[in-house]
């Protein structure tokens, strides 16, 4: 009877100690996904949260009338503005113009100058590409584009004011 009493708590033994390692494995490969699990995970989470790129510009009217166009986007952390467009090659002096960031009343935080791609020395179009902080800001707030003006006269000046909300 003895026998019979330890074969059975044994066997007990045996079965509980198989069903508690089976339900550690099974959970340790629930909870510890594998490199590529993450990775894939990491991907598609990147791909929900990246901006959404227009496919045409925006084009803009300056204070002069003159056509001026932008693909205006924040990145992904919502700190920079990212800006790329054409801008009228007679706003420019030594291949740049710059940018003025206003806070909601108007007040200037920050500004900056924007280096165009390619020949500067034309009236046509000049394509530029710029990131602008905007971390010290919330919105709504003003991105104002001014051309470069050397001579300093008020009937040179040219700009455009976006709104962004």
């Amino acid at each position: 009877m003895r026998k019979q009493l330890q074969l059975v708590f044994g066997s007990s033994l045996i079965a509980l100690l198989a069903a508690t390692g089976w339900f550690a494995y099974d959970t340790q490969q629930e909870v510890s996904p594998t490199f590529e699990q993450t990775e894939q995970a990491i991907d598609e989470a990147d791909q929900d949260q990246a901006p959404t790129q227009p496919d045409t510009p925006t084009t803009y009217t300056t204070k002069k009338g003159l056509t001026f166009e932008a693909i205006i986007v924040f990145d992904r952390d919502g700190d920079t503005l990212d800006v790329t467009g054409k801008v009228p090659g007679s706003w420019l002096f030594e291949a740049n113009f710059s940018y003025d960031l206003l806070d909601f009343q108007g007040t200037v935080v920050s500004s900056g100058p924007i280096m165009v791609e390619g020949d500067w020395q034309t009236t046509q179009p000049v394509l530029f590409t710029v990131d602008i902080d905007t971390s010290k800001l919330e919105k709504p707030f003003t991105v104002r584009f001014q051309n470069d003006n050397p001579s300093g006269l008020e009937e040179h000046s040219d700009s455009l004011e976006i709104a962004i909300k």
